[in-house]
C-alpha cells in the first residue's frame, strides 16, 4: 500500500459556487439522496452529522455563517438527528477552493483519518507490525 503523490483524497458528491445560498441547496440535495438510498437500502437514517468546512485560496466566504446555514438545511432533511462534533455518525463535508464548494456527506470521516492517504498508511504501517511481531504470535 504505497502512494507516493497522492496525500489527501477529496470526497465529492456536487460542486457549486462558493456563495452561501448555493451551498445551502447543494446540502440539502446531496443530504436528501444519501437518505433516500439509505432508506431504499433499508439502513437507518444516521442519529447525527457533522459540519466539515475547509476553506482554501477563498477570502469572500465567512465560514461560521456557512456552518450554521448548512447545519440548518441538514436538520430540515433530517429532522431526527443531532449535530454531534466529536463522534459523528456522518460528516457533511465543504471544502472551498478559491471559487467552487465540493460537498460530500462521508462515513467514517475521523476513523479514516479525515481521509488522509499518509496517515492511513501510516496506521495500516504500524498494524502491520503488530500483526507480526514475535511477542503476538508467542502468547497466540
Amino acid at each position: 500500500f504505497g502512494v507516493r503523490f497522492v496525500a489527501r483524497m477529496l470526497p465529492c458528491q456536487t460542486v457549486v459556487r462558493a456563495e452561501t445560498a448555493k451551498i445551502v441547496a447543494a446540502v440539502r440535495e446531496v443530504v436528501s439522496a444519501v437518505a433516500a438510498d439509505r432508506k431504499r437500502a433499508g439502513l437507518p437514517l444516521f442519529p447525527s452529522f457533522a459540519i466539515q468546512f475547509k476553506k482554501r485560496y477563498a477570502g469572500n466566504i465567512e465560514r461560521d455563517e456557512v456552518i450554521k446555514a448548512a447545519a440548518d438545511a441538514a436538520q430540515l432533511e433530517l429532522p431526527a438527528a443531532k449535530v454531534n462534533l466529536s463522534a459523528p455518525a456522518v460528516c457533511i463535508v465543504l471544502e472551498v477552493i478559491k471559487n467552487c464548494c465540493c460537498v460530500c456527506v462521508v462515513d467514517h470521516w475521523n476513523e479514516y483519518k479525515r481521509y488522509s492517504v499518509r496517515a492511513l498508511q501510516v496506521c495500516f504501517v504500524c498494524f502491520m507490525v503488530l500483526l507480526t511481531s514475535p511477542d503476538l504470535q508467542s502468547e497466540g
